[in-house]
């Protein structure tokens, strides 16, 4: 279990987890987010008609960042960044 899609799926639990845990996101809105909604420059994502309709921003950690970018790059949902 050393290939690429293991390493992507313990990135993405690991990631999930933190995003629940340490963001507030719920299970329900953490599901629903779109590539659009996260800004890795800024470090926020936007969660779209959560509890009660809402939109809210939600900001993330600078390690929450780079796994979000392995994730992403990993999915080809973004290109890969040169700097890092």
């Amino acid at each position: 279990m050393h290939d690429r899609h293991a390493n992507t799926l313990l990135i993405s639990v690991h990631l999930l987890i933190r995003m629940l845990y340490a963001n507030g996101i719920r299970i329900e809105e953490a599901i629903h987010l779109n590539v659009e909604d996260v800004n890795l420059e800024e470090n926020y994502l936007v969660v779209k008609e959560g509890k009660n309709g809402k939109d809210r921003m939600v900001p993330f950690s600078k390690e929450a960042t780079g796994l979000l970018k392995k994730y992403m790059e990993s999915y080809h949902l973004l290109e890969p960044y040169a700097n890092e």
